[in-house]
């Protein structure tokens, strides 16, 4: 798949059993290995279920965007939505292993599951998510 898959989700209930469906597609066809595959949808089921409970939900023209595509060895992904996000450095240092509130829990676990993650401002009213997994047998899974 190297050409990018793009969806823009409505701001809906039904839109988080319709993603992770999806996202259960792309992880079996991102990676034959299960507990990657577990890793990606988990990872791209708490970046949109964040999207969905933290974003801008009053805007009519907004939606949550993803974005994915992959070789032979990375898969990358993006969740884009509106709203305002957060510092990026509010993350570093912590772990799953920790004691933490629910709240912020799905961000702790991306950043642990992820080989790569990014939080960074869209466009001064857009948030995104830019993920990265390194689908070699040699990655460390």
């Amino acid at each position: 798949m190297n050409q990018p898959v793009r969806i823009v989700f409505p701001v809906s209930e039904i839109s988080l059993k319709i993603a992770d469906e999806i996202f259960d597609v792309i992880a079996r066809i991102a990676t034959p290995d299960a507990k990657k595959r577990h890793h990606i949808l988990t990872v791209l089921s708490e970046a949109f279920n964040n999207a969905y409970i933290h974003g801008d939900k009053v805007l009519s023209d907004g939606g949550i965007e993803f974005e994915a595509h992959f070789d032979e060895n990375k898969f990358y992904a993006s969740i884009i939505n509106r709203g305002k996000g957060f510092a990026d450095s509010k993350m570093k240092g912590y772990s799953v292993d920790t004691d933490i509130a629910e709240s912020g829990r799905g961000l702790k676990i991306i950043k642990e599951l992820s080989d790569r993650v990014d939080f960074k401002q869209v466009d001064g009213n857009r948030f995104g998510i830019f993920l990265e997994f390194n689908l070699s047998s040699e990655s460390g899974y």
